[in-house]
């Protein structure tokens, strides 16, 4: 089965991040939600909890997608972990 992770950082949008999660999985693809940390909070001040947290098994999903919002796409693009996984990660 294909594997995507949506990577979820401090002030991430919220309706990019889980509508996109939403179609994933109704299309029964797995879907998991990668977090710098277990609970993170949006730029809305919504919280989610995470599936996983960020670690080098980002490397054996298939896609990986960065939603944006407010500081989210700030704080993952100031992440070197989170970088230096993308760069490791499969070419199509």
């Amino acid at each position: 089965m294909k594997k995507a992770a949506i990577i979820i950082a401090s002030g991430f949008e919220e309706g990019e991040a889980l509508t996109i999660a939403d179609i994933i999985k109704r299309a029964h693809l797995q879907c998991d939600l990668v977090g710098f940390e277990q609970e993170v909070k949006g730029g809305h001040e919504i919280i989610v909890r995470c599936d996983h947290i960020l670690n080098e098994t980002l490397l054996d999903y298939d896609m990986v997608i960065l939603p944006g919002g407010y500081g989210g796409a700030e704080a993952m693009k100031n992440n070197p972990t989170l970088i230096s996984y993308l760069q490791q990660t499969k070419k199509w």
